[in-house]
Order: C-alpha cells, then sequence, then structure tokens
C-alpha cells in the first residue's frame, strides 16, 4: 500500500475536511398543468362585399437600433469582517476532539485545536504546530524506523495566552492513551512506546517497531493537541467532566463564543 493509500485510511475518521459552501442555482417553476383554452366556436364573418381597399404599401419598420442588454452590476468588493454560517447534515455535540461522537465533532473542534500535522487529498503532510515534517533529510526520521522527532514553531500561544509548548503534546499522547480517558483516537497513538519532551520546543516520538506509519499521531483530526494546563485535571474517568468539553481552548484561528449541543457552535476570531 502506498503512503497516500495509507494516509487515506488512517486519518479518513479524523482528517480535517475543507468545508465548502454550495449555492444551487434557483429552481425553474413548473409548468402550469391547467389546459389551454378551448379555440372559439363562433362562425366566421362574412366575407366584406365592398372593394378592397387601395393597395398602398405599409409604412416602412423604424430603423433605430434596439437598446443595448443592461449589463449586471459588478459584485461588491470582498473584505474583511461578516459573518459565514455553515449549514451541517448534523450538529455537533461536543468540541474535545478526543471525544468526538463523529465527524461533524472533529471539523467543529477544528476550527479551534490544531494538529501538529496535516494532510490533504493528495496524501501530502503539512506542518501546523510543527515547525517542518520531519524526513530523513532534516533529521527528524531516525535510521532505526522507530524514531521521530518533532521541532515545533516558537511563540504560538493558546487562545488564553498560556504557551503552547512540547507538555502540551506529552499530555495529548497521555490523555488519549489512558484507557480510562476513553478517547476515540485510542487507536492512533496505540503504536508508540513513548512520548517525551526533548526541551520545550522539541517533541521525540519512539513506536514500539519500525513503522512507515510515523505520521499517523499528531497528524488530521486525531491529532489535535490539548492542552495541559486546562484538562489535566480531566485525564481519565474525570474526561467527561471538563468544561473544555463544550467551550474548548486552542491555537487555531478561532475561539468559541456559544455553543448548544445538538443545535449550534457560534466562533469569533
Amino acid at each position: 500500500m502506498n503512503r497516500r493509500a495509507f494516509l487515506q485510511r488512517a486519518l479518513s475518521a479524523g482528517s480535517l475536511l475543507s468545508l465548502v459552501a454550495a449555492c444551487g442555482p434557483a429552481s425553474t417553476p413548473a409548468a402550469p398543468t391547467s389546459p389551454p383554452a378551448a379555440a372559439p366556436t363562433a362562425p366566421p364573418a362574412a366575407a366584406p362585399t365592398t372593394p378592397p381597399a387601395a393597395t398602398t404599401a405599409p409604412a416602412a419598420a423604424p430603423t433605430t437600433a434596439p437598446t443595448a442588454a443592461a449589463k449586471p452590476a459588478a459584485g461588491g468588493a470582498r473584505g474583511a469582517g461578516g459573518t459565514l454560517r455553515i449549514l451541517m447534515w448534523q450538529a455537533p455535540t461536543i468540541l474535545n476532539p478526543h471525544l468526538s461522537q463523529g465527524t461533524k465533532d472533529f471539523i467543529a473542534a477544528r476550527f479551534v485545536s490544531e494538529p501538529l500535522l496535516t494532510v490533504d487529498a493528495a496524501g501530502n503532510l503539512s506542518p501546523v504546530l510543527a515547525a517542518e515534517v520531519p524526513s530523513k533529510d532534516n533529521g527528524g526520521l531516525g535510521a532505526d524506523g522507530k524514531t521521530v522527532t518533532y521541532k515545533l514553531k516558537q511563540g504560538i500561544k493558546w487562545a488564553d495566552g498560556e504557551p503552547f509548548t512540547a507538555d502540551d503534546v506529552v499530555f495529548t499522547y497521555q490523555y488519549a492513551i489512558n484507557t480510562d480517558t476513553a478517547a476515540v483516537t485510542f487507536g492512533s497513538f496505540i503504536d508508540l512506546a513513548s512520548v517525551e519532551a526533548a526541551d520545550p520546543n522539541t517533541v521525540r516520538l519512539t513506536f514500539k517497531a519500525p513503522t512507515g506509519g510515523w505520521f499517523v499521531p499528531f497528524t488530521g483530526g486525531n491529532g489535535m493537541v490539548l492542552p495541559k494546563h486546562l484538562l489535566s485535571d480531566y485525564i481519565g474517568a474525570n474526561s467527561r467532566n471538563a468544561p473544555f468539553n463544550l467551550k474548548s481552548i486552542g491555537t487555531g484561528p478561532y475561539m468559541v463564543q456559544d455553543f448548544k449541543p445538538g443545535d449550534v457552535v457560534t466562533y469569533v476570531p
């Protein structure tokens, strides 16, 4: 199986999906169903008995050019601000991606939370919270096939102002792998032997065995990083009681202003 197929299978449940608002054309009104009016039954008028009128030619049609069709007005220029409304097939019920109950929840969480890497439809990896995609050339992929080193972007902060560090990445692994947490993302981390913070901006992953799927943890929807300072008291059996689940705090471009589970989420920049 090539990397593209592996990515699509491994991440299909939780990969960040692009949201597209499609506007269809207005529907064409149905043709009227009433039958056409019946032809008149009155007899034709009798032929006139007076001689026909003179054969003077009719006046020529005017030669004035028809008025040009009006051009549609140009659309308004795009700019900042405004409101984007997205109608989904189901309403989200929770904003913690690791406790997601379906794709709807992963999508809702992704406006706020971010992974280390993301993957596009063609199977290409791109950095999000990571400074770069690990490779053999940059020293991110170990020769043993078991170790991966992530360099993190510096200066990133959570929406509440706390700094994002390698400790948050380590905590996310500990949170997801704890069976009492009952995280739906457990399977994405099961092949890891350890996740360690080498320094505040460096994370080292060690797998139990050599793997080509080193990118699965911390990539896409299943790999969104959690804030340790907000969830350290809500790991394991207490995971469902965290206020974060209904008003998440992330490193992404939006913050949750209001959330009515099963109804609507309102985000603000």
